[in-house]
């Protein structure tokens, strides 16, 4: 997940912003989310997400963990915002494909 969030502080650092700190809750209820999504096969967001949250699943060849990292980050505007300080994220793989979730929150 180091890669994943270097790349969301890396686009928040070239807009002149704080990095988001890692926040285990946020990154327990991000795998949470990374599994049903896997287990159902689909992409979709949680029900009561805690926060800001963006999710995807790409094909595994074709996406490295920087590049998740920057599509999660650019699909949900919120995550490159001053107020978001914390993050969580999990990336599950199942078959070929990479079940992708990132939430965050201020605080």
């Amino acid at each position: 997940m180091g890669t994943v969030i270097r790349a969301l502080n890396n686009i928040r650092a070239g807009l002149g912003l704080e990095p988001m700190r890692e926040d285990p809750a946020l990154m327990a209820s991000s795998l949470e989310q990374a599994w049903k999504m896997a287990r159902a096969g689909n992409c979709f967001h949680s029900e009561s997400p805690p926060g800001c949250e963006s999710v995807a699943y790409y094909p595994v060849r074709f996406f490295s963990a920087e590049a998740v990292g920057e599509g999660l980050t650019y699909h949900v505007s919120d995550f490159r915002q001053a107020e978001k300080t914390r993050v969580g994220v999990a990336v599950v793989r199942r078959d070929d494909y990479l079940y992708c979730v990132m939430q965050g929150t201020s605080g």
